[in-house]
């Protein structure tokens, strides 16, 4: 089996890794991404999240870490090779989303584009990578919503380990609502476009997760 911890880039996926070390669950991560002011516990990474640029050039088996979970963000899950899977996926306010990455973003990169459109085409992505999940026969995934993370974690905890068959309730620890900074709400879409997905994958780039 093959465990990956997902979601949208700024959702909550190294909250989530950082919950399963604590617990015990095998993780598979690197420190060539180091810990900074928009993640100071860490990233959880492999590769500093270049994780999409291998799927991507078919560079990257998740076979090599199996009965482990690895962070492989929204994006990436179109490019997951057949196997067997199961994802934790994050979802968090589309907004706060998008407020999380205008932070964390090099402004360096430029592209036009109105904060409205990007935060369509972030739920646009998530509604895929969700569609994408539930119309994989090799894929079981569970929705963790990070706001109930946050501020129901014991109840949301429980759902993690049912799915897991693993006690994750050691994770609660970790839990710091000091770093909930972003807040309301947005709607969502579906499936993208051509023109959206190098929108996304610039996105990406600006956000260190694609090269």
């Amino acid at each position: 089996m093959n465990y990956i911890v997902s979601g949208l880039e700024r959702s909550g996926t190294s909250l989530m890794m950082q919950i399963l070390k604590e617990s015990k669950f095998p993780i598979k991560y690197d420190e060539k991404r180091k810990p900074d002011k928009h993640n100071p516990k860490g990233y959880y990474e492999i590769d500093r999240g270049l994780v999409i640029n291998k799927l991507i050039n078919n560079k990257f088996n998740p076979n090599l870490y199996k009965e482990k979970a690895i962070k492989v963000t929204s994006y990436g899950l179109r490019y997951l090779p057949k196997g067997e899977y199961k994802v934790l996926y994050m979802v968090r306010d589309i907004y706060e989303v998008w407020k999380s990455q205008e932070k964390m973003r090099n402004k360096m990169v430029k592209f036009n584009l109105s904060d409205e459109r990007m935060r369509e085409i972030l739920g646009k992505m998530r509604d895929e990578a969700i569609s994408i999940m539930e119309n994989r026969d090799d894929i079981d995934y569970l929705l963790v919503s990070y706001n109930d993370l946050i501020f129901s974690s014991n109840n949301e905890l429980k759902k993690i380990s049912k799915f897991l068959n693993f006690d994750v309730s050691l994770g609660l620890k970790v839990i710091d609502n000091s770093l909930y900074r972003s807040r309301l709400s947005d709607n969502l879409e579906v499936k993208l476009s051509e023109e959206e997905k190098e929108i996304i994958e610039k996105r990406l780039k600006e956000l260190g997760y694609m090269e």
